[in-house]
């Protein structure tokens, strides 16, 4: 029992190196989010923090669903481009390629699945 108890922590004990790598992932976030615009905060805010669903948002700011969805991707690419931006020059291209992978998992696609509006019976 207590060898299962012990493997179980283990498993969930991360390792130094990923809880560096998570610190320096959340800086280069932290870093690209504070050169977005306030309307871009507030947009993202309200999808990603507050939770309104894309139709609500779209009443909100007078404009169409599609225009939210991608106003969202804009979004997201910006953020990307400038976590990018931050990347070491040194670094190689596949390990470049999986911490701006990473790092835009910390922001979830807005789709349809996850913010529907009821069906009409």
């Amino acid at each position: 029992m207590n060898s299962l108890r012990s493997m179980r922590l283990a498993v969930q004990e991360p390792s130094a190196t990923s809880l560096l790598i998570a610190r320096e992932e959340r800086a280069m976030f932290a870093g690209a989010w504070d050169r977005l615009s306030n309307v871009d905060h507030a947009f993202m805010d309200m999808l990603y923090v507050q939770q309104v669903a894309p139709e609500d948002i779209a009443s909100a700011l007078n404009i169409s669903i599609n225009t939210v969805y991608s106003r969202s991707s804009k979004i997201r690419s910006k953020l990307a481009a400038l976590i990018d931006q931050q990347q070491s020059p040194g670094s190689n291209r596949r390990a470049h390629e999986r911490r701006t992978a990473r790092s835009m998992r910390m922001l979830p696609r807005v789709n349809e699945s996850t913010h529907s509006a009821p069906v009409a019976p």
